[in-house]
Parts: C-alpha cells; sequence; structure tokens
C-alpha cells in the first residue's frame, strides 16, 4: 500500500510539473532568490525522505508489525510531509501565475494535506491521552483495548472532519490563512505534552521522546515565527528561505530523536 501510494504520488507530482513547466521555467528567469527557494526545499524534501525511509525500514525490520507502532506512525507523517513540501515547491514556482480561484485551490489542497501529516502523531497522542487516563480508577473501562481502540478512532474522525469541514468551506485565501493556526498549533502542542509525558513516565524507548518533544516545541516557535516574517518583510523570497532554513534544522533535531534510544535505565 505504501509502495503504490508513493508511485501514485510521484506520477501526480511529475505530470503537475511537467505540465507547468513553462510557468515553472519563468519563475526560475525572472523572480530573484528563487533558485535559493527550490534548493533549500529541495534539501528538506532529501531529508525528509531520508527520514521517512529510515523509519519505515525500521519498523518493517521488527519481528510483528502493528499500525499503532512509532516507526510507523511517524514514517506516515515524515511521507506525507515530503509531498507536502513538494506541493509547496510547485506553489512557490507557480502561485504568482494562475488565478485567484486556482490560488485558493491548491491552498486548500495543501491544508488538507496537512490535515492528513498530522493524523499518525494525533492517533498517537490520542492513545497516549487514554492510556494515561485509564490508570485513574474513574476511567478503569479505558484499559479495555478494544474499547480504547474504537474511542480513539471516533475522536480522531471528529476533529478531522471538523478540520476537513473548516478548510473546504474557507471562501477566500485570507480567510484560509487564518484557519492554520487553529489547525496545526493546537495540535503540534498536544504532541509536544505527549512525547513530554511519555519521557516522563519513561514510555516510548524505542526513541528518545524528549527530543522529539523539544524538536516539535521548536517547529511550534518557527510555525509561529514564519507568519511573523512573512507580514514583517515584503513578498519577496527570503522570509520562504528562512523560515525553511529554520525547519531543515528543526528536523534534523527530530531525527536525532527518532535514532537515538531513551536510556531510562538510569532514571
Amino acid at each position: 500500500i505504501i509502495l503504490l501510494s508513493v508511485t501514485l504520488g510521484v506520477i501526480i507530482v511529475f505530470l503537475s510539473f511537467a505540465f507547468n513547466i513553462s510557468l515553472i521555467n519563468k519563475s526560475l528567469n525572472e523572480v530573484e532568490g528563487i533558485w535559493g527557494v527550490v534548493i533549500i526545499i529541495s534539501i528538506r524534501i532529501i531529508l525528509l525522505s531520508v527520514m521517512s525511509f529510515y523509519v519505515f525500514n525500521k519498523w518493517f525490520k521488527q519481528e510483528e508489525q502493528y499500525m499503532s507502532d512509532i516507526p510507523n506512525l511517524f514514517g506516515l507523517f515524515l511521507l506525507l510531509l515530503t509531498f507536502g513540501k513538494i506541493l509547496d515547491l510547485f506553489w512557490d514556482l507557480t502561485y504568482f501565475r494562475f488565478d485567484e480561484k486556482f490560488v485558493l485551490f491548491l491552498l486548500k489542497v495543501r491544508f488538507l494535506i496537512i490535515i492528513l501529516e498530522l493524523i499518525p502523531l494525533m492517533y498517537l497522542s490520542i492513545l497516549m491521552i487514554l492510556y494515561i487516563l485509564s490508570l485513574r480508577e474513574r476511567f478503569k473501562k479505558l484499559a479495555n483495548k478494544k474499547y480504547s481502540d474504537k474511542l480513539t478512532i471516533e475522536l480522531l474522525l471528529v476533529i478531522v472532519m471538523i478540520e476537513i469541514f473548516a478548510v473546504v468551506i474557507a471562501p477566500d485565501v485570507f480567510a484560509l490563512s487564518r484557519i492554520l493556526p487553529f489547525i496545526l498549533i493546537p495540535s503540534l502542542i498536544v504532541i509536544i505534552y505527549i512525547f513530554f509525558v511519555a519521557y516522563r513516565h519513561q514510555r516510548l524507548s524505542q526513541v528518545h521522546p524528549l527530543i522529539i518533544a523539544i524538536g516539535f516545541l521548536l517547529y511550534t516557535i518557527s510555525t509561529i515565527l514564519r507568519s511573523v516574517i512573512q507580514v514583517m518583510m515584503d513578498e519577496s523570497t527570503k522570509p520562504i528561505i528562512i523560515s525553511e532554513t529554520i525547519d531543515l534544522f528543526v528536523f534534523i533535531i527530530i531525527f536525532i530523536g527518532l535514532y537515538m534510544k531513551a536510556n531510562y535505565s538510569n532514571k
């Protein structure tokens, strides 16, 4: 399924770039600083691809595979984020060449991909929250795996459907840009909290939860700074290059957290 999805995604990406090659060439020749954008986003795409391959390979090497395994969830997150960055590159190379309606369509597609990116980690977050609650006497019912799994899926579906509905009905780019913080930042805060709690309770030892929590904290800060930088600077390529460079280092930290294992023996 993963291989077929990646193959389909690559075909769609190839056709999107191929059918708009003339517009892309114009941007590359006319927009000042655009090559810097291409280089930094390409580096991020390569890094995310390597990270995705690493965690999936780690998952495949396990004796048994479960959908809720950390390597699988992070692999899906990173894989979707990789395609999201490819769409960002396409957007940066073409968005000012299209009419307003198509720009709104592209932005909605990007936001839907962001929602999909967060699903694996939100799934993990809900699982961890229900597990923590199950340790309390009044929530003992959550200790039942079938019940907690069903509740996790139901909660995730409600959250995702609300987010998708908000994106779909957005009337213009301005309204859509105001929706992103309400989708991204609360989800990231929950993810940071869950990995921090996992570290305190000595859980998720196959990765380093504290480093991952720090990485997502920095990613949340960079997401907020991205909006501030874009407001403070003119509509040039500089804000894109700055924000993408910051995120590049942030995801290196997250990768370190995925590569290392938590050593709880001395705690």
